[in-house]
């Protein structure tokens, strides 16, 4: 989980400028999209429904689009402070959850 950690401290310390580091806060969000893929595997439950869920936000965020979905908004800041705001809220569930599992939960 480290690695979304630090996912989440590059985003925060590139927002301080975001115009200048839109393309640098889309790299980070597609390396935290692919390291929430492979979490996403080890969980179950609540958890494994809200990576899902921030996995789309962070495609509709860098402009993916399902086949059949509509166009997404182009990335603004706004959005990005909300994935930001929402991976930290995911960091802190799976570090729920791990100690959950620690413990026999």
């Amino acid at each position: 989980m480290s690695g979304i950690e630090k996912n989440s401290k590059t985003i925060a310390g590139l927002m301080g400028n975001y115009d200048i580091n839109k393309d640098a806060i889309s790299l980070e969000m597609t390396v935290c999209q692919t390291r929430l893929n492979l979490i996403k595997q080890s969980v179950k439950g609540r958890s494994k429904s809200s990576i899902r869920s921030l996995i789309r936000e962070i495609r509709q965020y860098r402009g993916e689009r399902n086949w059949l979905s509509k166009k997404p908004p182009p990335a603004s800041q706004g959005a990005a402070w909300h994935l930001y705001e929402r991976l930290n809220g995911l960091i802190e569930e799976l570090k729920h959850f791990q100690d959950d599992q620690r413990f026999g939960g």
